[in-house]
Formats: C-alpha cells, structure tokens, sequence
C-alpha cells in the first residue's frame, strides 16, 4: 500500500519527465545532433541530476502531484497511524523512488536503441548497460539531496531547493566537476569504461543525505 501511495503522488512526474526527455531526443535526432558525443549527450547530465528531485517523494508527508501545496497534509497523520516505523517509511518510499528512476532509464534507452539508428549503430549494449547504471548511480547523491528537503520542506520548496543546489555547484564549479563528467565527457559511451570514483563518491552522498533525513524524521514533531 506504501508504494502504492507513492505511485499515486509520483506517477505523472514521472511520465512528464518521460516524456520530456523523448522529446529532446527525438528533436537532437530530427537536427542530427544526437551522436555519443559533443552535443546532446554532453548536456543530459544537468537533466539527469535533475529528474530525481521530483521522485524523491515527500519525505513521510502526502502531497499532490504538481500541486504546490504548503503546510503538513491531513494524510501524513493517518500514514504515521500505520503499523510500522518512520525510518522503514522513509526508506520504503525512497527506494520507490529510486525504482521509477531506474525505470525511466531503462525505458528511454530501449527507445533510444530501437528509434535512433545513430546509437544504435555507434554504442555497443555493453556500453548502453555501462551507462545506464553510470546515470543511475550518479543520480543517487541528487536523489539523497532531495529526500533529505522533502523531509522539512513542501513539494514545492524541496525541488526548487534541490534544483537550485544543483544549478549553483554546476555555476561555482563548472563542468568540471566530477559528477557531470562522469555522465558527458568521460561517460562509458566515451570512455567504454565505468567511472566508479564518481558513482561511488554520488552514492556515498546519497547515503549520507539519506542518514541525515532519517534522523530529521525520527526527531521531527508531526
């Protein structure tokens, strides 16, 4: 039922998403932009980081999707009535969120690998495998950023706050930043190699943003 209500809230982020990146692709296809290298692929990272913000759930609350609610739903005091503790909550619904990234990946290369013969031609499935797990990884420290928002801020509030994160490291820091070159220029579709210092280092900052929602939900006065 937990993840059935999470589907409820997070279903039509996700098919928007879907759909926008579809998009963008078909459209680099149709102006013969779309090539595993500069181009497109090169600014996917900053959507990449970006997508998981609006999965991350809202904490242990219920709100309606794209609707920008403010204050604590009426909801959130029959889920905390719900035999089974905040962190199993917290983490149930995470992990959730984290499968509905997974599956936008998976569904958005199959369309790729069947409707774009310049991929298909020019990346191998070890690599798009390589890849798709490179993004899913690296996607985790975005994902832990916002479940840690969304623990004392509205739907709203958490993905602007996790946008805006993002935008100011990739202003301060430029490309340069490990994380976004995992996924552009030094990406397995480049390099044919995993760069497991970049998803281990993003999946090590998930987990720490993951710890600090937890403890802010285990403390936090409903």
């Amino acid at each position: 039922m937990l993840w059935y209500k999470a589907w409820l809230e997070t279903r039509w982020r996700t098919l928007l998403f879907m759909s926008i990146m579809l998009f963008s692709l078909f459209q680099a296809h149709f102006q013969g932009h779309l090539t595993p290298g500069p181009g497109i692929l090169f600014a996917l990272p900053v959507f990449w980081l970006i997508f998981p913000a609006a999965l991350a759930g809202s904490g242990i609350a219920t709100e309606s999707p794209f609707q920008p609610a403010k204050g604590t739903q009426g909801s959130i005091y029959f889920t905390l009535s719900l035999p089974i503790g905040r962190l199993r909550l917290l983490a149930g619904r995470a992990l959730f969120g984290l499968a509905e990234v997974f599956a936008v990946i998976v569904v958005v290369s199959l369309v790729t690998a069947v409707a774009f013969p310049e991929i298909r031609n020019a990346v191998t499935l070890a690599d798009a495998c390589r890849y798709g797990i490179t993004i899913w990884l690296c996607c985790s420290g975005t994902y832990g950023l916002s479940t840690f928002f969304s623990t004392f801020l509205n739907q709203q509030w958490q993905i602007w706050a996790t946008m805006g994160t993002v935008f100011l490291s990739r202003l301060l820091i430029g490309s340069d930043l490990f994380i976004f070159r995992a996924m552009a220029q030094e990406s397995p579709l480049i390099t044919h190699t995993l760069p497991l210092a970049a998803m281990a280092a993003s999946l090590g900052i998930g987990a720490a943003f993951f710890l600090a929602a937890a403890r802010v939900v285990q403390t936090r006065q409903y």
